[in-house]
């Protein structure tokens, strides 16, 4: 096994070059507050620091909805779907974003509750993830046999219940 040695003088040299590296890039360079600007090396200002890449990632999640059941989110003009329970999307401006709502399969259907859409800015802090919030529901299809012969409560016709909520019929 050979053996080199490398002289004193060169390693303090070495040493010292990465550290005045290293001090410019913590004093001019790690820490940014406009989200979106970018820098002539390849950077942009996501969530308060510079990382490498075109745009930020913001992370849109759902909960409700079963593993395998495609979903569809909308950020501006563009569709995403998943039969995962989150998404990612890259950008640097502001959007508006919507979740699918309702998601039907068969004689199911998935309504977002909450953070089902609204604005954000790529970047800025706090708005790295999204998170939507779906309930089940079911058709309950009441009639008359034969029409008009009474009523129903609910009313003739097909409504939709939540799932595990109780239905008063008569």
């Amino acid at each position: 096994m050979d053996k080199f040695w490398i002289p004193v003088i060169a390693s303090i040299f070495f040493v010292l070059l990465v550290n005045v590296s290293y001090s410019d890039l913590n004093d001019q360079w790690v820490q940014c507050s406009n989200p979106g600007d970018t820098r002539p090396d390849n950077f942009i200002c996501c969530y308060g620091s510079w990382v490498t890449g075109t745009g930020c990632p913001v992370i849109f999640s759902q909960s409700g909805i079963p593993s395998g059941t495609t979903w569809g989110l909308r950020v501006d003009l563009n569709k995403y779907y998943s039969t995962g329970s989150s998404v990612t999307v890259t950008g640097k401006d502001t959007v508006t974003y919507s979740y699918d709502n309702p998601v039907q399969v068969g004689d199911t259907r998935y309504v977002c509750t909450s953070s089902c859409s609204g604005s954000l800015t790529f970047g800025s802090p706090g708005s790295d993830t999204v998170a939507a919030t779906y309930k089940k529901q079911y058709p309950l299809t009441m009639s008359v046999n034969p029409v008009g012969a009474g009523g129903t409560s609910p009313s003739t016709g097909t409504d939709w219940h939540d799932s595990g909520k109780d239905v008063a019929i008569s």
